[in-house]
């Protein structure tokens, strides 16, 4: 009985001794708050569909927030900025997360909508907007964020995510489409 009493009295000692250590903090580069545009009533976010339908969306943006990952001793400290876009009854939840990278940002939109949701995501530095061209149309200044399916699905999705302007482009499984207009 008396070991036993020990070995209680010892093991707070022995698994309780760390200090929470901060590994890092990271912040997002100033530059990030271009990626959230904000739209009033005075000038609406506008959307048309692949068949020609125009929407009117809304944007919410939140302020920067710290985001902290940790184990069991050390942690590390993200700024994280989100938004929620939306568009024809769907929602895109927008976060940018900082990296160890100064000059890069993790961009991740989850598109709610009935039935489901899809997550598209990258990571790319804050230089890396670029003109892509699809189905005859070009696009300047995005990044492509791709959807990943599972196994067992076989559709291509992507987001083409301007610099300043936000979501330009949603291509979505069987040629459904919106795309912002100005």
């Amino acid at each position: 009985m008396k070991n036993i009493v020990k070995f209680l009295i010892l093991i707070p000692f022995f698994s309780g001794c760390c200090d929470n250590t901060l590994l890092g903090s990271y912040l997002l580069p100033e530059e990030t708050e271009t990626l959230f545009p904000t739209y009033t009533e005075e000038q609406p976010l506008k959307w048309i569909d692949d068949n020609n339908v125009e929407y009117f969306g809304s944007v919410t943006n939140s302020p920067r927030e710290v985001y902290t990952m940790s184990s069991e001793c050390d942690r590390e400290d993200y700024q994280i900025k989100k938004a929620t876009i939306n568009i024809n009854n769907e929602q895109y939840h927008i976060t940018a997360t900082s990296t160890k990278e100064p000059n890069f940002v993790s961009l991740e939109i989850y598109r709610i909508f009935e039935g489901g949701r899809k997550n598209f995501r990258g990571t790319f530095p804050l230089d890396g907007f670029t003109e892509v061209e699809f189905r005859g149309y070009k696009f300047k200044d995005v990044v492509v964020l791709r959807y990943s399916p599972t196994y067992y699905e076989q559709e291509e999705s992507f987001i083409f995510y301007h610099k300043t302007k936000g979501i330009e482009f949603v291509y979505l499984e069987n040629d459904k489409w919106y795309q912002r207009t100005e």
